[in-house]
């Protein structure tokens, strides 16, 4: 592991003077414009969160995080930029009609330990986490020592589904 690396950005460019960072090159019916849904409230609704919670010590240890995330397998994730080599062509990015595939995965993990990870079949809707959650939470439950824990996940619509609040 590296430790106490000073190098900044721009000693990096002057070292490889090949690379060149760059916004990827899209088809246009690929482009899609991201808006900010972060409002002020909701930032100062978290700020609040944060301060509630920043005396807390031996609380976190009984703390369980999860979230899922999709990899698209020839279509960006969100990430609209990348390294090319000057030498070379610039690389323009497209994807097939009907998408190249991805896949889904879900894990968990606490103080005491961590889930499987749990590769998800097609779309996850509110059922299909339910499921997941049924069969992988288990594994961090017996790592947490008890029962006392709170399962921290984000906001997403189907983890705020009625049928998973229950």
């Amino acid at each position: 592991m590296l430790k106490n690396v000073t190098m900044d950005n721009q000693s990096s460019y002057k070292k490889v003077k090949h690379l060149e960072k760059d916004e990827k090159k899209h088809s246009p019916a690929l482009t899609t414009a991201h808006k900010d849904l972060r409002l002020t409230a909701h930032k100062d609704l978290r700020l609040s969160w944060t301060k509630d919670h920043m005396t807390w010590n031996n609380e976190w240890h009984k703390v369980v995080w999860s979230d899922e995330k999709k990899f698209n397998l020839d279509a960006p994730d969100g990430f609209s930029y990348y390294w090319h080599d000057l030498r070379k062509e610039e690389e323009i990015f497209s994807t097939r009609p009907l998408g190249g595939g991805s896949v889904m995965i879900w894990a968990s993990f606490g103080w005491g330990g961590k889930s499987s990870i749990c590769f998800v079949d097609g779309r996850m809707n509110a059922k299909g986490y339910r499921e997941v959650l049924k069969k992988h939470l288990i594994d961090i439950r017996s790592c947490m020592g008890g029962s006392d824990w709170i399962f921290q996940q984000d906001n997403a619509p189907i983890h705020r589904a009625k049928v998973n609040l229950t």
